[in-house]
């Protein structure tokens, strides 16, 4: 049987967006968004 506090915390940590990580993903969508691979591309 698993920890269920254990995986609340786990999932609180996981959902966290720090100051940092939203400032750089505001700057990665000025520069259009996650870059696509070769492969998605292709299979479109």
């Amino acid at each position: 049987m698993k920890n269920i506090h254990a995986q609340i915390l786990g999932r609180l940590g996981g959902v966290k967006t720090s100051k940092a990580k939203a400032r750089a993903s505001r700057a990665n969508g000025k520069k259009g968004g996650y870059r696509k691979t070769r492969k998605y591309l292709e299979s479109l």
